[in-house]
């Protein structure tokens, strides 16, 4: 693995690492029954299982034309920031050590666990999965070390918004 690549990959690791040690504490601090003051009372009895980064906010990829019916374009929206009618997860999680069980239940009736179908759509109906709502923070999908290299910039923005230095 050459130099860039190795320290692209700490890079990518250390914003990971940071990441999910704020986003568990600011979660604990916005999330009801974990402790963390955010109203809504509850005490560990009730704490939250896990806890999922969600935004109601899509950045599109592509632009958008409005158009009449009888095919007149009207408006242009280019790459529109847009709501969504339900929250979108993020792929953003914060588990609490309880999630153990889920996966051994899991893993005890099939080889091959998949936490969206075989763990994460379990939990809503025990109630101990909670939003963490990003709004307009600032957030990146890191499939690799490339990404983190390719969004220097916006890397930058999320450390400084997570007061990272």
């Amino acid at each position: 693995m050459g130099i860039m690549k190795k320290r692209n990959a700490v890079l990518g690791w250390a914003v990971w690492k940071v990441g999910k040690r704020v986003v568990k504490r600011k979660a604990k601090a916005a999330v009801p029954g974990t402790g963390g003051g955010g109203g809504g009372g509850g005490g560990r009895a009730k704490a939250a299982l896990a806890t999922v980064a969600v935004s109601r906010l899509k950045r599109y990829e592509t632009g958008f034309a409005e158009a009449s019916p009888g095919g007149h374009v009207t408006r242009f929206l280019e790459k529109p920031v847009l709501g969504t009618p339900m929250a979108e997860c993020l792929g953003i999680y914060v588990f609490e050590t309880g999630i153990f069980r889920y996966l051994a239940e899991a893993r005890a009736k099939k080889k091959n666990v998949n936490l969206s179908f075989d763990i994460l759509s379990r939990l809503p109906a025990a109630g101990r999965v909670y939003a963490y709502e990003m709004g307009e923070r600032p957030w990146l999908d890191v499939e690799s070390a490339s990404t983190v290299e390719r969004n220097t910039d916006l890397v930058r923005k999320i450390l400084d918004e997570m007061q990272v230095k």
